[in-house]
């Protein structure tokens, strides 16, 4: 209830979602936990950050990241979209990671979670 983590697939994509309660928990604190949490997880890839942006979920402002990971080869080895954002009336902050090998996989599976998702009013 306070804090947990969910993975699984979906449809050719790996799917973690991360949560907090947090009364301070900012979307931007959440994105870089997120990320390290990626990195430690994945020590046979290397990641570089391609982007960072504003998202909204469920008319809450959020942030988002992407990712593109190479093996240590560097050969590419797929890539990452991660969303954060907050939920004020329970102060739970939420974090979902999506990676894929296809971009196109990866962008409407990030896509149709966060538009799925709701906070709690």
């Amino acid at each position: 209830k306070d804090q947990g983590l969910l993975s699984f697939k979906y449809e050719g994509a790996n799917v973690l979602v991360i949560w907090v309660k947090d009364e301070n928990a900012k979307a931007e604190t959440m994105l870089k936990d997120t990320y390290q949490v990626v990195r430690s997880a994945s020590s046979a890839l290397e990641f570089v950050a391609i982007s960072e942006g504003d998202i909204a979920v469920s008319g809450q402002g959020g942030r988002f990241g992407s990712l593109v990971a190479t093996d240590k080869s560097g050969a590419a080895a797929g890539g990452a979209l991660i969303g954060a954002w907050t939920c004020p009336a329970t102060n739970t902050a939420l974090s979902l990671t999506v990676s894929a090998s296809n971009a196109t996989i990866l962008q409407v599976r990030f896509d149709r979670l966060l538009q799925g998702s709701e906070c709690e009013v």
